[in-house]
């Protein structure tokens, strides 16, 4: 019975964080989650992004002779800024 209850208890927690998460929106009721979110009239927001990419390859002839190998590391760093002019009307830079 004992180890029900703490079965019960935990899987109760994790529905309470769970559920938690999915529900969380603005003071207007806008979830940021939204693809199409935008700031509302006189709000301003910024995202920072950074991403890491590596590719690497090699060909070959008609003979199955190694003709060419490559390699590629790139790092890239993203910053948007953006302004709402209207609720339904944004600025982004």
């Amino acid at each position: 019975m004992r180890m029900h209850a703490t079965v019960l208890a935990a899987a109760s927690l994790c529905g309470l964080i769970a559920g938690g998460g999915v529900a969380l929106a603005d003071e207007n009721g806008r979830y940021l989650s939204d693809p199409a979110w935008l700031p509302m009239q006189g709000q301003v927001f910024g995202s920072t992004e950074f991403s890491v990419a590596e590719g690497r390859g090699s060909t070959y002839d008609s003979t199955g002779a190694l003709a060419s190998h490559f390699y590629d590391q790139s790092d890239r760093i993203g910053q948007t800024l953006e302004y709402g002019l209207t609720d339904d009307l944004t600025i982004r830079l």
